[in-house]
Order: structure tokens, then sequence, then C-alpha cells
């Protein structure tokens, strides 16, 4: 049998490029001896000693000899003379610093060269002394040195003493007088009037109420207040405020959650959590809030916004600068390197900003990964593309690095720009989605998620982020000394540290009167909240009991009070929303009347649950004992157990599994490793929005294999149903089947669009947010039946979100827009040559003088014969065999006069259409002009009469849509500081006609009051307004009876100042020298134009393709059943033909769409039949 001896290691062999441990050098030696300069390797013994020298001062010891014996000499007698250089200054030739004199005068030369480099002080006058020293009762600056919390409570306290001071009716004393001369038994009176103006039940509130008016009264008065009156003070709060106020005494239960709680709130989080956050991120967030919070100790405050009066809202919160992440060489021979985070909390109270801030190092741990800090912290680094090296960009090519000599560690950088941006952000919701802003997140929202996330985890006791606080320290407090404790907890004091005592004895006391070994586990187990964990509590109020509360007295007479005030603004404002921008007296008061209705909703309901929820708890452990000894279910338990976890997110189903896994091989630590960190950075930017779950996280637990890079979203073909959400299609944060989701009406998919991302396309929210570019990927989906079924899909294309570089007015030609200086009235000559540009620069082929002779259709193509003159005065004949034809020729047809007996009678200089129209004459001014038709042909025509002199009469035949120019190119998204124009035109043609009409006629009211004088002008001047169909305004009297319509460009206003007249009524006759109206006025005219309009689209179809071919086609423009516009830009009901109409802005967008309709066709992808 061997020796065990033999199989023992072998001693550990120091590596080749390992330091050596430094030799001791003897006593007096000035070199190191020769043997211990050898080589590696070289043999150590020691070679015969010289013979000992003995021993010979050099020069250098004897002069410091010498100025040491000399510097005595002069301190014992206290010379210096003056003619003498100083003894301390340091000799030439010796390297050593000088000596330090043993007894130096105030006055030598040596301390004055020490100081003669340090700025002198100023010595005041003596006057300036002897007035300071007879100075009394100076005001101490206590609000200078107060933090911002105590100086909100001084001042809340000095506020409660004023209103105090004025409700007694003391009117011409100074509050701070009376204050002075305050006795105990006044101070007693104000107490009292305090408890009855608040809701304190605890006396040592009220004792703390005394301290801070003990605080007031030292600075408003200059000292302390008497010892004998706050004896006085002491003794009423501890006897007849307590008895008349049934005060309580003593602290109230803290419960403390401890390791395996933390453990199971943060197993609930990823398991089983049903709340769905308004963005993922906010989940990653609360678990890293928990962990730095267990593994610092810190309060709140010191890592997000802290809700303390005087600090809510400053902003400040844990930022990146404050955190060093450092790879460090790992301490255990042969293991990786690992990663230290050093956290630095500037924050912490007391010691805001602090120029002493305290530091806690965090490490990474394998053992369990959901209660890893690193873990969650690199992934929200990663995720905010927070580093600074431009390759580091993902986990693989973080864990690849390694400490190399001659570095000892190696600090992973912020960004610049990343440095100052706060770690824990809340989430901004716009049209696009929800996303993570900038603006840092608050205590209060991190209080609502524990307090919600401890409830439905079943937690008996509140769960708040000082019960984690409370059980670190008493950890720290069992290991550490009282010094690193207070440290730690960022005590002072420490006494203080006895209110975080737990109130259960940690010690096994009965174990030790047995004198038994102690069972420190089961007494620390004893003390778990856990305990009285039940998934069965109940977390929401039935819908019985919720319409219970809401038929409560006070909350009906709330909500009648709220209803009336409605009423009233309605019926002054018309809508709502315009009282509540108005923000006149009425719709503030509605304001406070709304929010104490729902606040005494909200609150009635929170009470309800807690007494629910209490009384679950009371009775539930008689219903298990009733259950396991008679064997039947006993009490009925009126809350199921929860559901089997479901989640529609991949990524947090695998999260759910992988952070709970236990591994022992380090590789396969690593790699999983690597796996959750991918899956918490693609976490960090998902939303899963509210619906019910279809995914469970258990056929989703798969582990992924770590990609070498962050996984990015690349376009995708999908097909989607008529009713899809544009937006939330292009939304990749949103789980799949949301993105894809069909609405199951109209109605819905408007109610949706309108909630949830139109309501921030409103001017009052209009932000950097609407400032998007979007990019092409293939996505089909219905345009045109958004809101109604019956029409399959089309493609358009697919948003992705980049920054815009430039914003322009909406006149823009697709793809090659105007530059920067264009005007936004552009004149027709500009316009004109623009266009030559734009068809040169494009290179599109255009035919001019050429006309259509020919068409005719053999069931897949045309046969199309056409006449095109050259300028050379060549005709030719030319066929082409097309598979589809589009008429592009404006949105009207022919020109349209009206028979009229005697018009060709008519003697002026000119009568004709306003398409005939070039412009007035100035050669002859002040004749009589009458204009027909009050549409924008009629407007532009009287005021360029008006403009040369003439004498203007419209006559209007029916009313008129008025919109005023500012108030269309003032604001909205096609104004010069909007956004792109593409943008701006997918925003505005995404919104379904019918919920477009909705919002145009709520704009049209408020067009109408803002402008009330306006409209009011000219009504008086005889021309009639309207409203359009069913108060839609402008835009929807072109779109369904392209009717007449103005944008004032100077015109609206000569006829409010009565330049140019209105005369209302249709022609019955014209004479040879004027026009008679239908009512018998007579109109004196030289000229006739008669703006009278056009016939539709079909007109110039039947002119072109023939009566019978346009007899086939649909009716053109207006609405359909469908509520979308009929015809033009989608299938005529004619198979290769198609219509193409409007202005600019409809041609910009709406031509791309029906060149994808082409595509599809000639692609395969759709038939025409299914357009």
């Amino acid at each position: 049998m061997p020796d065990p001896a033999s199989r023992a290691c072998p001693p550990p062999q120091r590596p080749p490029d390992a330091r050596r441990p430094r030799p001791s050098i003897q006593k007096w030696s000035l070199r190191s001896p020769p043997f211990l300069d050898a080589p590696t390797g070289a043999s150590t013994s020691r070679a015969p000693a010289a013979p000992r020298m003995p021993y010979q001062p050099g020069p250098l010891f004897v002069s410091l000899l010498f100025s040491l014996l000399f510097s005595l000499l002069l301190s014992l007698l206290a010379i210096v003379p003056a003619s003498l250089p100083s003894p301390f200054a340091p000799f030439p030739s010796s390297p050593f610093p000088p000596p330090t004199p043993i007894l130096p005068e105030l006055d030598s030369p040596s301390s004055m060269a020490r100081c003669r480099d340090r700025p002198l002080r100023t010595v005041k006058p003596a006057e300036y002394y002897a007035a300071k020293g007879r100075r009394k009762n100076e005001r101490p600056d206590l609000r200078g040195v107060l933090a911002a919390a105590s100086r909100a409570k001084l001042k809340r306290m000095e506020e409660k003493w004023k209103q105090y001071h004025k409700f007694c009716d003391r009117i011409g004393k100074d509050p701070s007088d009376y204050l002075a001369g305050a006795t105990g038994e006044s101070i007693a009176a104000f107490l009292e009037w305090y408890l009855d103006q608040s809701d304190i039940k605890r006396l040592i509130c009220l004792h703390n109420a005394f301290k801070m008016l003990q605080m007031l009264y030292r600075y408003e008065v200059g000292h302390s207040i008497n010892k004998t009156i706050g004896e006085e003070v002491k003794t009423s709060i501890k006897s007849e405020l307590k008895r008349s106020h049934d005060l309580t005494v003593g602290t109230p239960h803290k419960p403390v959650i401890k390791v395996a709680d933390l453990f199971a709130l943060v197993h609930f989080l990823w398991n089983n959590d049903a709340h769905r956050y308004s963005h993922e991120r906010d989940r990653v967030q609360l678990v890293l809030f928990l962990l730095l919070s267990a593994y610092t100790l810190s309060r709140p405050g010191a890592l997000v916004e802290s809700s303390a009066d005087g600090i809510r809202g400053s902003g400040d919160g844990l930022r990146y600068r404050d955190i060093k992440l450092t790879l460090i060489p790992n301490p255990v021979a042969g293991e990786m390197d690992v990663l230290v985070l050093e956290v630095t909390l500037l924050l912490t109270k007391g010691k805001r900003h602090s120029k002493e801030p305290t530091t806690y190092v965090l490490h990474e741990r394998d053992d369990n990964l959901a209660l890893c800090p690193v873990l969650h912290f690199l992934a929200v680094a990663f995720a905010d593309q927070a580093f600074a090296a431009p390759n580091l960009t993902s986990p693989e090519a973080l864990y690849q690095m390694k400490v190399e000599k001659p570095r000892h560690a190696i600090e992973l950088e912020w960004h610049p720009q990343k440095k100052d941006m706060c770690i824990f952000r809340r989430a901004k919701k716009g049209f696009a989605g929800i996303g993570t802003s900038d603006e840092v997140l608050p205590y209060d929202f991190i209080r609502r998620c524990l307090a919600k996330a401890g409830q439905d985890a079943g937690f008996r006791e509140r769960v708040t982020p000082y019960t984690i606080r409370r059980v670190t320290g008493n950890a720290v407090n069992s290991g550490a000394t009282e010094a690193i404790r207070n440290q730690v907890m960022g005590h002072a004091r420490g006494d203080v540290f006895k209110k975080y005592i737990s109130q259960t004895v940690k010690y096994d006391v009965q174990s030790a009167y047995l004198g038994t070994v102690p069972r420190a586990q089961l007494i620390a187990t004893a003390g778990r909240i856990i305990l009285s964990r039940d998934r069965r509590v109940p977390t929401e109020l039935s819908p019985q009991e919720r319409n219970q509360i809401d038929r409560r007295d006070r909350i009906v007479a709330l909500r009648d009070q709220r209803t009336c005030l409605a009423q009233q603004c309605k019926a002054k404002y018309v809508i709502l929303q315009q009282a509540q921008i108005t923000g006149g007296a009425l719709a503030q008061e509605f304001a406070l009347a709304d929010r104490a209705f729902k606040n005494e909703v909200r609150y009635q309901r929170c009470q309800a649950l807690k007494e629910k929820k209490a009384k679950f708890f009371a009775t539930i452990n008689v219903i298990e004992i009733q259950r396991q000894l008679t064997g039947s279910p006993g009490y009925r338990v009126s809350s199921p157990p929860p559901p089997p976890p479901q989640h529609d997110l991949p990524e947090r189903a695998r999260l759910a599994c992988k952070l709970f896994e236990t591994t022992l091989h380090p590789e396969q630590s690593l790699l999983l490793r690597l796996s959750a960190t991918h899956d918490l950075i693609q976490l960090y930017a998902r939303q899963e929005p509210r619906g019910p779950r279809m995914v469970s996280y258990k056929d989703m637990a798969a582990p992924s294999t770590p990609a070498t890079s962050l996984p990015k979203e690349t376009p995708y073909s999908l097909r989607c149903a008529a009713r899809t959400c544009l937006f939330c299609l292009g939304n990749v944060a949103l789980a799949d089947r949301f993105r894809q989701r069909n609405f199951s009406s109209g109605n819905r998919l408007a109610t949706h669009l309108e909630g949830q991302h139109y309501i921030f396309l409103r001017r009052d929210r209009v932000s950097a947010a609407l400032s998007l570019r979007y990019d092409t990927a293939i996505v089909t989906v219905d345009v045109y039946s958004m809101t109604r079924s019956g029409v399959s899909s089309l493609i358009i294309a697919y948003p992705t979100m980049q920054h815009a570089k430039f914003s322009l007015i909406d006149n823009h030609m697709p793809y090659l827009p105007f530059p920067i200086n264009w005007p936004i009235f552009t004149p027709k000559d500009k316009l004109a040559e623009w266009m030559e540009s734009y068809a040169q620069l494009m290179d599109l082929n255009i035919w001019s003088s050429t006309k259509l002779q020919r068409a005719k259709w053999d069931g897949k193509r045309w046969e199309v014969t056409i006449e095109r003159h050259s300028q050379k005065g060549v005709t030719e004949m030319r066929t082409f065999w097309p598979h589809h034809i589009i008429q592009a020729t404006g949105v009207n047809g022919e020109p349209q006069i009206p028979k009229i007996e005697g018009i060709n009678d008519f003697q002026g200089s000119r009568l004709c259409h306003s398409s005939q129209f070039s412009s007035a004459q100035s050669t002859a001014t002040g004749k009589r002009i009458v204009v027909v038709g009050s549409g924008v042909s009629g407007h532009d025509i009287a005021q360029d009469f008006y403009e040369r002199g003439h004498n203007v009469t419209i006559v209007q035949r029916s009313p008129t849509c008025i919109d005023r120019s500012d108030y269309i190119y003032g604001q909205g998204l096609y104004s010069e500081d909007g956004p792109a124009t593409e943008d701006a035109d997918f925003l505005t043609h995404s919104i379904p006609l019918p919920l477009l009409k909705r919002r145009e006629i709520e704009k049209t009211e408020q067009h109408m009051l803002q402008n009330k004088e306006y409209f009011e002008g000219l009504a008086k001047a005889g021309f009639r307004v309207d409203k359009g169909p069913d108060g839609a305004g402008r835009k929807f009297k072109f779109l369904q009876y392209a009717g007449s319509s103005y944008i004032d460009v100077g015109a609206s206003q000569l006829i409010i100042d009565g330049h140019i007249k209105v005369k209302q009524g249709a022609v019955a006759r014209i004479n040879p020298h004027s026009l008679l109206l239908d009512d018998g006025t007579e109109l004196l005219a030289d000229e006739i134009i008669f703006a009278t309009g056009y016939t539709d689209m079909l007109e110039t179809t039947r002119k072109i393709m023939g009566g019978d071919f346009a007899g086939q086609l649909k009716e053109v423009w207006g609405l359909d059943e469908e509520g979308e516009l009929r015809s033009v830009w989608r299938r005529s009901a004619h198979p290769g033909f198609w219509l193409a109409g409007g202005n600019l802005v409809l041609c910009r967008y709406y031509s791309r769409m029906l060149a994808l309709q082409v595509m599809a066709i000639e692609e395969g992808i759709m038939r025409y039949e299914d357009l």
C-alpha cells in the first residue's frame, strides 16, 4: 500500500513571472549583500565574509551632526544672529530634507520662510472687533446649516405658528414677538390646536412637532427655550394631550426582510408577478434597486429622487459617475478575473454632496444570479450604451478581457455623455409607444411598486426599502465594530442604531438557560415574514364591492358636484378640453372637484382592500386548522389560488429559469451569466401591454445561445389584418402578437389610436419625440380600411425611429424637398420653374403636347394609341401596351359655367371662367367687377382686382368654409418648427378618416371660438360662413363635396373692412352692362368672372376614355360606406385604371401608396380584386 504522504499534493510552484518576496535589509547597510542580487536559480550560499573594518564616519554624517548641535544651541539661547544664514536651510550637497527644529519660534526666519507662500490674512479695524464683542442675542443662521428636509419642516412649522397666531386673532402683534414671550401654557395650547388640525395618532409624532417648535424658537428668539418651560410642555404632552387625543405610546411593529424573504420577493417578480409595468425597464430597475439597497444599506433617497420636503423635484439620483466598474485579478489562483462594482453614495442623509462620501464594494456571484448586483447593473449599462470604449458593446467582449501586465486592474470608463445620466429613470409615454426619459425615477414610484409586489406576493406586512435596511444593519452589527457599523449605516452617533435593533430577540435564550446547544437557525427562521405569506390573499376588490363603494354618500355628492361643473364648462366653452386649456376660474373649480372626487374614490377603495386583506389573514389560520382536523374545506376562502405564470415576452420567460438555476462548473456558469445578461438587455427595451398572457414560461425557458453582439431589430415581411394599428406594428418593444393584433371593430381601433397615440400629437404635447425619420422595410398593412373590414392589405413603409435632421413646410415634392429658404406661399412662376427642374433632376420621362386617342382593355393589358406633337411641328402616332393607366389630371374635371339667360349679350370688357383669368388689368382703374363664386379662386381674383384699384363685388351663392392662415400655418405638424415632412405625412394620413373627422369637429369649434370677433365681422359684412359637413370644417368639405372653402390670406379682412362687397343670391340674368340676381338686385358690371368651380374627375375621364368607360367607374371623391375616400388612389372598379388627384400634400404621400399597389400586383403579391 503506498504511503499516504506520497499522494499528498506537491507544494505550489511559483510561476516564472511571479514577484519574489522582498528580502530584509540589514541595519546600517547602504547596499544589498551580493547574494541578494544573484539571478533566479543561482546558488544562494553565502560567500566567505571579508574582515570587518572599523566604522569610519563620512562627511555626510559629520555635517548632519554639526547641524543638529548648532540648532540645539540656538534654541536654548533663543538667539538668532541676523548675519548668519538659517540653520534649517538644506545643505547644497545633502540629499535629505532639512531637519525639523526642536523649539521653533513664531517669528523665526525659518517659520517665515515656510509661510511666505501662504496668502496673508487682512486684519480688520479695531472698531469691527469691538462692535462684534458688544453684540448680544444674535440670531444663529440655522437655515444655512440645516439639511433641505429640515429646512422644509422648519418652514412648515413657522407657517403653522402664523396660522395659529391668526386663528387666535392676535392682530397687531408680530408672531415672532408672541413666540418670544410664550409660556408653557401657551405652547401647550398651540400643540393642542396643532393636534386638532392634523391626523397625528402617535405620541412620538407630537414630541417631534415640539422639537421643531423649539428649533423655530431658537431661530426666531436667538437662544434655546427655557428648560422649565420645556419640562412643562413635555409634562402636558405626556398627560393631558395624550389622554384627550388618545395618542398611542411605543414604537410600531417594524418588519424586516431577511435574505430568504428577499429571495422570495425577487423570485416572485420574475416568475409569478402578473402586474404589467408600463415598461419592462421598470421591473429590471426595481430588482436592481432591491439589491443595491440590501448591499449598501442605503436609504431610498441615495439611489433615486427623494420624496422628502425640500428635495422632491431636485432631479438627484445615483448616476454613472458615482459607480466605478473595475476588472481586477482574482485572488484565487487559476480563476478568471472578476468584476468589482464600487458604489459611491453622495446623497446619503445628512451628507448630501459631502466631500467624504461612503463607497461600497460589490462583486459578482455565480451561486445565484438573481441576487448578483453586477449582472443586473451590466444589463442596464449595456442597454444605455454607457461604456466609453467603442467596441465594448456586448457581454462577450467584456468577459474576454483580462488584466495583463503592467496593468494591475482595468477600469471600465463611462462615456462622457453618460456620466451625468441617472441609472434609475422613469418611463415616458409618446405617440410611438413607451420609452425611457432622462428624468430620475422618484421614490414614490419605487414605494408603490414594492408595496404592490409585496401585496401580490402574499406578504402580510407592507414591503418598503426600510424593511431591507433594518435587517442588513442588524447583520452588519453582529460582525462589525461600532465605527464600521456607523460608517455603513451613515450614522453620526452610535446610539442612533437602537432604532434599527429588531424587536425580536435573535438569541436562543431558552437554550442558554438550559445549557444546550443554541438553535440559531431555528431562531432566525422564526423571524421571517415569509412564514405568514399566502398567495391567496385578495389583491383587488370585486366589481360588486367597487359598486358599493361608489354608491356611498360622500362619493355620490362629489360626483354630482363634478358633473354640475362639467356641464357649466361645456355650456361656456362647448368642449371640456377647451375649458382646461383656457384655464378660467370655472375650469379651475372643475379641476379641483375632479381631483377631489378621484382622490376620495381611490382612498375609499384602498381602505376597503386593506380591511379585506386584514380579514383574510385573521381567518386563514382557522380555515387551515379546520381543514386539517375535519378533512373538509371548512370555511370557504374567497380568493382562489393564482393561475400558473404566463408571459408574452420570451426574454422574461427565459430569465425566470436562468436567474434561479444553480450550476457548479465554471464554463457553464459563464455561459449562463452571458445568456442571462443578453435576456436582461433585451427585456430592458421591451413592453408587455395589457391583455391576457399567451406564453407560458415553461415553454419559453429553453436557454438561448449567447450571441457575439447585441441582437438588432431587422426589417421583416409581415401580413397584417385590416384593422391593425400602425404605431403598435412599428413598436419593436411590444410582443409580436400585440404588434399584429386586429381590433374587432373600427370604433375600438379609433379609441385605441386616440387614447394611446394621437393624444400625444396635440400642440401642447408636441416635443422632440415627434422628430422621427422613417426608413423603409416591407410590411403589408391595410391603409384604406384601417377602421373597417372588407378590404385586403397593401404594402406600406414600416417605421423605424431615427433622429430627424430638419423640418419644413407642407408643399414639398416627394424625394426632393424645397430648399430651406423656400417661401411658405409659393408664387406660380416659381413653382413652375421648380417643376421643370424637378423633372430634369429626377430624370422623369415627361411627354407634353400629347393626347390619348384610343385605349382598349383586353383583360390583361391596355392597348393605348397616343398622338404626340413635337417642338419641330412633327406629329406622330405611338402605340403602347401598358398594364396600368393612371389618370392624374387634377382634383376636378372641366370648367363649369352655369347656363344663364343673356350670357352672350354681355357687352363689358371681359366675361370668363376663373380658369381663363390671368390677372386684373392695371391700365384702367375704377372698373365695376363682379365675381360670381366665393371659393378660393373667387377670393383671390377679388383681392387682385381690389389691389389694382377696382370696385369689386362677390356674389356668394352658398356658405363658404373659412380658415385663417395663421391658424393653418402657425401651428401643427406642417409648421416650420414641426417634424420632418415625411413624418408629418405619416402621422397625418395614418389617422382613419372617421377619427380624423371627430378631431376636426373639435378643432373647428375651437377655431370658431378663438376667432369669434373675426367671424362676426364676416357675418356683419353679409358673408355666410359654414362649419363644413357635421361641423368638420374646410378639410372635410373638400373631401366629401369638393365644396367651396378659403384660407384667408387677406381677402376676408378686405370683406370685413368693406373694401370688397358681398351680395347673396343666384344669377338670374345677365344684361349688356349689368347682372341681375334672383332677388331682383341689379349689379352694374364692366367685367364678370365666374369662379364657379369645375365638374368632377369623371367628366375628364368621359372626355378621354369615352362615356361608356366612364359609366363603369364608381363615384369619385366623397366618403363611402366605410368612411374612406371613393375611387381616388385606390381601385376604380376597372382593372388597370387608377385615379389620382389632390394637392401636393395628398399627392406626395398617396402617390407612393398607389405605386406600391401597382408593384404588389405586378409582383404577384396580390390581385386587383383583393385591393
